[in-house]
């Protein structure tokens, strides 16, 4: 796996939500609204939370997925992009993980632009973070270039099912059906 990418604001400042981050640029749930509060205001000359979020996803959050419906209204516009990486079935074989890997494949998804606030924070802190990813900062391909955008990555050896060899979950799913 490789180093975390530490760059941009914390995930939770960005959507609105108390915390901080270590220096690896990973989330720590802790602090209170002061915390957050000094993290929603200016750092260099970005002022945050900004009007979008871009959102890398790669699974259950895609269009159409199991998750979309709770996110979708809050997405401004979506683009196709792709990320080094590995694709794995969580070890129940529900879900998908994102596993970095340089010298792995590529995993396919969409960059999302969404609206920070309290709904999207439920889905991405409440329903994902908790689950065992990490927010990060990275690096990924579109069809305009790289840009950053925060990424779900699985954050633990144990968990993994079968790998998703074309690293692309509604394929995957469709070939289940």
């Amino acid at each position: 796996m490789t180093a975390p990418h530490a760059q941009g604001p914390s995930p939770h400042a960005l959507f609105g939500a108390t915390g901080k981050t270590d220096c690896a640029g990973t989330s720590i749930a802790s602090g209170g609204r002061a915390a957050a509060s000094a993290l929603l205001t200016t750092v260099g000359a970005m002022t945050f939370p900004p009007p979008a979020v871009p959102l890398f996803v790669y699974g259950s959050l895609r269009p159409d997925m199991a998750l979309w419906g709770a996110i979708s209204e809050h997405v401004i516009e979506a683009h196709p992009a792709t990320l080094r990486g590995r694709l794995f079935w969580d070890a129940g074989g529900e879900w998908p993980v994102l596993v970095l890997d340089d010298a792995g494949g590529v995993v396919h998804g969409e960059v999302l632009s969404l609206r920070p606030g309290d709904a999207v924070n439920r889905v991405i802190v409440d329903e994902e973070l908790r689950y065992g990813y990490d927010a990060r900062w990275l690096p990924v391909a579109t069809d305009a270039g790289e840009r950053e955008a925060l990424v779900l990555v699985w954050n633990r050896a144990t968990g993994l099912g079968p790998e998703i060899p074309h690293g692309d979950f509604v394929r995957a799913t469709a070939e289940r059906s």
